[in-house]
């Protein structure tokens, strides 16, 4: 915008509303440790989650992407593929463990989940379909570096649906199928970013 607007610009992001009362400030022992994001999600969760949530963790997936690839550049190629298809195997069956696990809670709602910040709870009850999809974003864009896309639809395809299906065999649960749509969503939008990536890396070998 400096080409627009021919001044000194200064962002201040919070700081006007916590002068003038609008928001709490951030305790110190939180500024401290560089926690005021954690602060504010807290505050404010419905208007943030998505840059929190979404956005940021593409942004953590992509530079610990260039980091890894960073790191290993010294080492063999042999070598880089086998630590990258490990980690890659690893990551994949962590979070299709969850999905299965999330998916076939004996109730909807995560309320018995403690060990979730109580924020993203209140999220996960809220959106029940739209929090299939986020699993499925990290699961697709992991999965899109090993295997082909047509692969990845269709075990993303095949996890949703089972996932599903197995809600029949729990008391007090009934399958959702708009779940299958919101899974097969996050795919879409995991192997976008898993491909936005794989073109940076090739611009910036």
């Amino acid at each position: 915008m400096t080409d627009k607007i021919n001044s000194y610009m200064l962002g201040i992001g919070s700081a006007l509303h916590v002068m003038i009362g609008m928001q709490k400030c951030v305790p110190l022992w939180m500024q401290n440790i560089s926690l005021e994001w954690l602060f504010r999600l807290a505050q404010e969760p419905k208007r943030l989650f998505k840059s929190y949530l979404i956005t940021n963790t593409l942004f953590i997936l992509i530079f610990l992407n260039q980091r890894i690839t960073f790191f290993l550049i010294g080492l063999s190629k042999l070598k880089i593929k086998l630590i990258v298809q490990y980690l890659t195997k690893i990551s994949i069956f962590i979070i299709a463990f969850s999905i299965f696990y999330f998916s076939w809670l004996p109730s909807g709602e995560f309320g018995d989940e403690t060990h979730l910040p109580q924020w993203l709870l209140n999220w996960c009850n809220t959106y029940y379909n739209l929090r299939t999809a986020i699993p499925f974003v990290i699961l697709a864009f992991f999965m899109t570096l090993k295997y082909k896309t047509m692969h990845v639809l269709i075990i993303c395809l095949v996890l949703v649906t089972v996932a599903e299906v197995g809600q029949y065999f729990i008391p007090n649960r009934s399958p959702d199928y708009r779940d299958i749509f919101y899974g097969l969503l996050g795919t879409f939008f995991g192997i976008v970013s898993a491909f936005f990536c794989i073109k940076k890396r090739r611009k910036n070998p």
